[in-house]
C-alpha cells in the first residue's frame, strides 16, 4: 500500500473466474450431471445483468440480489433475491432474513433437482 495525500491506496489484482471455468468444464462434459448456482449482486440492470450471467455462465439458477435497496445486501440482516432458472421460471422473495433466504435457495434446489437428474 502507498501512502500519498493522507490516503490509501491498494491495488487488486484480478482472480480466476471460478464459475466461468465450472461452466466451461460442464459444456465440455467433464462435470457429469452438476446442477449450477450462480449469485449476483446488483445495483442496476439488475435483471438483465443476472440473466446474462446466467445465460453466459451455462448456470441452472441465479440468485440475485438488489444492494441497492435500504435494508437488502451488505451490512444489513435482510435481503431481498430473485431467483432466475435457466427454464426461464423466477421465485421473487421479499426482504427476509439472510438465514430464510439461504434456507429458500436450497428449498428451490432440492425441488429442481429429481427432475434435473432425469434431464441429464
Amino acid at each position: 500500500m502507498k501512502k500519498t495525500d493522507d490516503r490509501l491506496t491498494i491495488e487488486l489484482k484480478k482472480t480466476p473466474d471460478i464459475l466461468k471455468n465450472v461452466a466451461e468444464m460442464k459444456k465440455n462434459g467433464r462435470l457429469g450431471n452438476v446442477f449450477t448456482v450462480g449469485f449476483a449482486a446488483e445495483t442496476d440492470h439488475l435483471e438483465e445483468y443476472a440473466l446474462g450471467k446466467l445465460r453466459d455462465k451455462n448456470l441452472d439458477m441465479i440468485c440475485l440480489n438488489d444492494v441497492s435497496r435500504n435494508g437488502a445486501g451488505f451490512g444489513s440482516d435482510t435481503n431481498i433475491v430473485t431467483i432466475f432458472f435457466r427454464d426461464g421460471s423466477r421465485v421473487e422473495l421479499p426482504m427476509i432474513s439472510k438465514h430464510e433466504v439461504a434456507v429458500r435457495i436450497l428449498s428451490e434446489i432440492e425441488s429442481r433437482l429429481p427432475k434435473y437428474l432425469l434431464t441429464y
